[in-house]
């Protein structure tokens, strides 16, 4: 499954093949500036995202941070990051809103205020400076992110959620009337299922008739 995620050569999307993982006993984990690669990478039964899923993350960044911790060593934290790898703001925004960072155990509207207050824009990127710069203690109210607001921000920067499925997402606790592995007993009858569009094919008949044949993916 990995190796497909990463070729980007199957039939079908990329979410197809990661929700299809999970459903065999992977644990798909965002990318960790610690922990992932420039492409998606596999411990044991963890499959952590690569950096090139997140979209706007540009390429040499995606590529320095996994230099940048082989040769030096893990970030302590955002601060260590921000002054090794010195990242913009703009690409520091989403790394963290693509829980990159998760490992400081800190929300990510905590860490959105703290990267504004470590990123001087008035200094140009890419400069790594000679000493790494104090960080200012701030009292911040409680600041909420909730799980529906992160979901939200994974389909904006991956393109499908993650941490969650589509099903989940839904108001409706309806799930179908019969699983798929039952079907077979319902042989020419009508019945409702729930599932979500992976791709329409157009197949011609012996009979030159083109019928539609649709794959969906079950919750």
């Amino acid at each position: 499954m990995v190796a497909v995620i990463n070729n980007f050569g199957g039939f079908y999307r990329t979410w197809v093949y990661v929700h299809e993982a999970r459903r065999c006993g992977a644990t798909i984990q965002l990318p960790c500036v610690n922990k992932s690669s420039y492409k998606t990478t596999i411990y044991g039964t963890d499959i952590y995202l690569g950096f090139i899923h997140i979209l706007s993350l540009e390429y040499k960044l995606a590529q320095s941070i996994e230099e940048v911790r082989n040769i030096e060593g893990p970030f302590s934290g955002l601060n260590d990051f921000i002054t090794r790898v010195t990242p913009g703001l703009e690409q520091v925004i989403f790394l963290i809103k693509a829980g990159a960072f998760r490992f400081t155990g800190k929300n990510k509207a905590v860490l959105l205020w703290e990267a504004h207050m470590m990123i001087n824009k008035s200094k140009p990127d890419n400069i790594r400076p000679l000493f790494s710069s104090p960080v200012r203690n701030f009292t911040l109210p409680d600041l909420v992110q909730g799980k529906i607001e992160d979901v939200y921000d994974e389909i904006e920067l991956f393109g499908f959620p993650v941490t969650m499925s589509w099903f989940d997402m839904l108001e409706t606790s309806f799930r179908g009337e019969v699983s798929a592995s039952r079907m077979h007993e319902y042989t020419g009858r009508k019945i409702r299922m729930v599932g979500h569009l992976v791709t329409v094919k157009y197949i011609k008949t012996i009979k030159k008739r083109l019928d539609e044949f649709w794959m969906l993916h079950r919750c």
